[in-house]
């Protein structure tokens, strides 16, 4: 099975919601206004908040995951829709919303997860990196920075910087299996079945790549277009639009070559 890009590009504008298309990106362009204005009035009230600054800005957080977790639910409804072969993949709203909320708060925390891995794992690169070069902090105070412990000083600075960078690439690539895997099993087992997500993604690597790809040109486009549409607040709406459409692109995308390595397992 090859990727339909055809099949993407068109996905958001097919569903079965009982409330119609038209209906759905009203409800959508309202959670994305939220997400905006919420951010926005806490960001203003606390910077002019001096004694509450620090409970403003946990009931903001607080607020942001909430109108965020029914975003991303609605969005893991959608790769299911993919998943199980509906042609409709833009579900309804209609009475799910607390079922969207619950789905996005969970996966919010999985991913809360991944990055504490993450930073586990680069402390402890940190660690075996001071151990592996040579380099003697106290000749470095003593006598100064000569050719041999520049040489040593730069080739630790070099892994204290790519070892985060190259952490955060590998995330990132496999990042959308780890979200749609999630979305398939709705459970922990399938968000960290690493194992499985890397195999996954061999066993397709070229329609992955191209997905990947795809989704960063969309990604730097759709960013280009909204931060000029954002001038306005007519702009806001079109950008929260666009958005929301690119999502759905893209995870589609995505999810149709997840189905494709599952099924040549």
């Amino acid at each position: 099975m090859k990727l339909d890009l055809k099949k993407s590009f068109k996905a958001p504008f097919y569903t079965s919601a009982p409330e119609g298309l038209l209906k759905v990106y009203l409800i959508a362009l309202g959670w994305f206004l939220a997400v905006w204005l919420v951010h926005f009035i806490f960001t203003v009230f606390g910077l002019a908040s001096t004694v509450f600054i620090c409970l403003v800005h946990i009931f903001h957080i607080g607020v942001m995951i909430a109108t965020q977790s029914t975003q991303i639910g609605y969005f893991l409804e959608s790769i299911r829709c993919e998943l199980a072969g509906d042609q409709h993949v833009m579900p309804s709203w209609q009475g799910n919303i607390p079922r969207y909320f619950w789905k996005g708060t969970i996966l919010q925390f999985v991913i809360a997860v991944y990055f504490a891995i993450m930073a586990i794992f680069i402390l402890v690169f940190y660690v075996i990196a001071v151990f592996i070069v040579p380099l003697d902090i106290n000749v470095v105070l003593e006598q100064g920075i000569n050719r041999e412990t520049g040489s040593s000083l730069i080739v630790l600075l070099l892994l204290f910087w790519l070892i985060p960078i190259l952490t955060g690439i590998l995330f990132l690539v496999i990042s959308p299996f780890v979200v749609i895997s999630y979305a398939e099993s709705l459970s922990f087992k399938g968000a960290f079945n690493i194992i499985n997500i890397f195999s996954l993604i061999l066993k397709r690597f070229p329609e992955y790549l191209l997905a990947v790809i795809i989704a960063t040109v969309l990604f730097v486009i759709i960013t280009i277009i909204t931060l000029l549409l954002c001038i306005t607040i007519v702009g806001w709406i079109a950008g929260a639009l666009i958005q929301f459409t690119g999502i759905i692109i893209v995870l589609n995308m995505f999810a149709q070559v997840y189905k494709s390595a599952n099924s040549a397992s």
